[in-house]
């Protein structure tokens, strides 16, 4: 069941990024920003994390690539945990699966990513942020939508690269709890892991 929501984010995550004006593109002006609820501060909870690098032309966003969750024969899903904003815990939550079965995977591990840089806030009055060392994601933010459920901000990296970023609230205890307390968390474990299970031809890859 958590597998399916994972999927189902991603999935949800792709056509958020994709579907915005024909063809993938939007007018960044402010006609086309929507309505901002919520600031940074007023975030709890679990949040999936998603981002797709952008262009950025006579005021206009072109999607070049977006980072769906997928890697080489499995998922790779982030989460933050939020507590008023401050970035409390943040989860990579890794899959794979044996071909063409994709409801329990075959490995399985939950890797702890430092978050003693990690940050991110906006305000919804200014709709200006800064996020830094989340997911390799750090600049300013111009904040385009917030509500209680969803987050959509663009990011201004320093080396002149822009990235649409998307959080999208979790409230789900079950897979909070997994990602609290999974047994396996050791990253070169995982690769010894899935390595081995590649070269029997149990995985996917």
């Amino acid at each position: 069941m958590i597998m399916k929501k994972v999927f189902v984010c991603c999935i949800l995550v792709l056509t958020l990024i994709a579907c915005e004006k024909a063809g993938g593109r939007r007018l960044l002006n402010k006609d086309y920003y929507k309505t901002c609820e919520i600031s940074s501060s007023d975030m709890d909870g679990l949040w999936y994390l998603g981002s797709g690098r952008v262009q950025l032309q006579s005021g206009e966003l072109e999607i070049i690539l977006v980072d769906g969750g997928m890697m080489y024969g499995g998922s790779s899903v982030s989460y933050l945990e939020l507590q008023q904003g401050e970035v409390k815990s943040h989860y990579h939550h890794i899959c794979f699966y044996r071909p063409f079965e994709f409801e329990i995977p075959e490995v399985e591990y939950v890797i702890d990513k430092s978050v003693s840089s990690a940050k991110i806030d906006f305000d919804k009055k200014t709709r200006k942020g800064t996020i830094a060392s989340l997911d390799g994601l750090n600049g300013e933010l111009t904040l385009l939508e917030s509500n209680s459920s969803r987050v959509e901000l663009l990011l201004s990296a320093p080396n002149g690269d822009y990235y649409l970023i998307y959080l999208i609230k979790y409230d789900d205890p079950q897979l909070l709890n997994k990602l609290r307390t999974w047994e396996f968390r050791d990253i070169d474990q995982m690769w010894e892991d899935a390595e081995k299970k590649w070269e029997e031809g149990i995985l996917v890859g």
